[in-house]
């Protein structure tokens, strides 16, 4: 089972290796060439809100801002849609 502080550790670990990792955030394998590809960085952000919301009772909301500092972005709500199935 995941706690608070687990969960903590995870957050910060996203944070510092994928969301403030500018090989990560511009790189065209992972990212997706055409708005038609999976982007990798969306999922990462998206599973780790659910993640965070099943374990912190409310959604992370934040990963946009690290990548925003590395002048990027991030979707993090891209099973939003898949919830109400």
């Amino acid at each position: 089972m995941i706690d608070e502080k687990k969960m903590d550790e995870i957050t910060n670990w996203l944070k510092e290796n994928v969301f403030r990792n500018p090989t990560l955030l511009f790189n065209d394998n992972i990212r997706g060439e055409s708005d038609d590809d999976i982007d990798l960085i969306d999922v990462i952000a998206s599973l780790h809100n659910l993640l965070y919301e099943c374990v912190n009772g409310e959604r992370y909301d934040y990963m946009f801002h690290w990548c925003n500092k590395e002048g990027s972005y991030c979707w993090d709500n891209i099973f939003d849609s898949m919830e109400d199935n």
